[in-house]
C-alpha cells in the first residue's frame, strides 16, 4: 500500500509540474485582469468627477490642460480646439463631455451632450 501510494503521489506531482507554465499564466491573468478592472473604476470616477465639477461650477476657465489631465485623467480624444471625455465602459450610451482649449491649452469653454 506504501509504494501506491509513492507512485501516485509520484504520478500527481509530475502531472502538477508539468502544469506549473499554464498555472503560472492563469495566475497572471488574474492578476492583469484586476489591474485592468481596477483602471476602468479609476476612469469611471475621473469621469463622474469631471461631470460633477461642470455641474457644480468647480471647473474654471483658464485651468491648463496639464490641470485637467491631472484633476480628470487622458481624455478620449484629444484634438485642436477641444478634449472629448466619456465613460469608459458605455462608449454609446455615455453624456459627452467637451472641455474647449485654446491654442496654448487653455480651457475656455465646456460643455456636456447628453445622448441621444
Amino acid at each position: 500500500m506504501k509504494l501506491l501510494n509513492k507512485i501516485i503521489l509520484g504520478v500527481l506531482f509530475l502531472s502538477l509540474a508539468g502544469c506549473s507554465p499554464q498555472v503560472n499564466n492563469l495566475i497572471s491573468l488574474s492578476e492583469s485582469r484586476s489591474q485592468m478592472e481596477a483602471e476602468v473604476k479609476r476612469q469611471e470616477a475621473l469621469y463622474l468627477k469631471l461631470k460633477e465639477d461642470i455641474k457644480d461650477n468647480r471647473i474654471k476657465k483658464g485651468f491648463t490642460q496639464k490641470q485637467i489631465f491631472s484633476r480628470y485623467g487622458k481624455p478620449v480624444l484629444i484634438k485642436p480646439g477641444f478634449l472629448l471625455y466619456r465613460h469608459p465602459t458605455q462608449a454609446f450610451s455615455s453624456d459627452l463631455v467637451y472641455l474647449y482649449i485654446d491654442q496654448k491649452g487653455v480651457l475656455v469653454s465646456w460643455e456636456i451632450k447628453p445622448v441621444g
